[in-house]
């Protein structure tokens, strides 16, 4: 009797492992399961070999067939297949990060490359000035052409006249134990034409407000008129001879090249406006009849531009 109930509840183990689900895939896996739910676009299932875990779905367009443990047929052969995807347990999809806006402000300063500039300081010495400037590396440095043109002399302001031999305050007549030197000095210096190189680093790149400094270098032609006071000796045979002088007054070509350092800052509007504010200090050199001497030179600039 105890073989018989044995026997029996063998039986029944092995009719109740056959009887799962069976899930007919179109690429001929067949996997055993236990159908929980199924709808027109998927199929909710536990796997046989755990029905205590978790709870997977499949699209049933990868199906061809399932087959109930009760014997019933669901076929999906007449559906479009589509690539089978893997099987993944069914768990709660957190919420995406939000992306951060990015601000308008925040975006970089977009800027021109090149820059017509006009030179109002120019003015006041007399002369017209316009540049060329084009920005290059990645707004990094920049490469400027000045050219200027001199209208007319500018003796209080143009450093030059100070390097000139000047003449005292003079009578008809002098007296001395000995002739005196002749002498020369500048009347006008008109400076015709100035070509320069401007090199412009930026080392905190292009912004609103950019701060720029590099080295410069000018080259030019001038005209200058000069006088020329020559001495000479009145009644050399009485008992006390004296000199006189001659001024003569002569007109002269020459040219004047010069270097020095620009410092300032560059600021650009989000239209095609732009000032641009500059400091140069270095030296001035001209080629003319005088015995000239290097001068060092101070350079206020202010110049409007535009951009594109």
């Amino acid at each position: 009797m105890k073989k018989i109930v044995s026997l029996l509840f063998l039986v029944f183990l092995a009719f109740g492992a056959f009887s799962q689900d069976r899930i007919y895939y179109k690429n001929g896996t067949i996997r055993e399961a236990k159908v929980l739910e199924l709808s027109k676009s998927e199929i909710v299932f536990k796997r046989a070999d755990n029905p205590e875990g978790p709870t997977y779905r499949e699209l049933v367009s990868i199906v061809d067939k399932l087959v109930f443990a009760n014997g019933t047929v669901e076929n999906f052969s007449a559906q479009s297949s589509a690539p089978i995807a893997p099987t993944v347990p069914v768990a709660p999809v957190a919420p995406e990060t939000p992306t951060a806006v990015e601000s308008k402000a925040a975006k970089s300063f977009v800027y021109k490359k090149n820059i017509l500039g006009f030179s109002i300081t120019d003015v006041i010495f007399r002369r017209v000035g316009v540049s060329f400037e084009h920005i290059f590396a990645n707004g990094y440095l920049g490469c400027k052409i000045p050219v200027t043109f001199g209208l007319a002399s500018n003796q209080t302001m143009d450093v030059d006249y100070l390097n000139s031999y000047s003449t005292q305050n003079r009578q008809e007549q002098y007296y001395y134990s000995s002739t005196p030197n002749d002498e020369t000095k500048y009347t006008s210096i008109v400076r015709k034409n100035t070509f320069g190189l401007e090199l412009n680093v930026y080392p905190f790149g292009q912004h609103a407000a950019a701060f720029f400094v590099g080295p410069a270098f000018y080259y030019g032609n001038i005209d200058y008129t000069y006088q020329e006071l020559k001495y000479y000796v009145v009644n050399p045979t009485g008992s006390y001879p004296y000199y006189d002088y001659k001024i003569t007054t002569k007109d002269a070509k020459g040219t004047s090249y010069s270097g020095m350092i620009n410092t300032g800052f560059a600021f650009k509007s989000s239209t095609n406006f732009s000032l641009n504010l500059q400091i140069g200090l270095g030296f001035r050199q001209n080629n003319t009849e005088f015995e000239d001497y290097t001068a060092t030179i101070f350079n206020p600039a202010f110049q409007v531009g535009y951009t594109f």
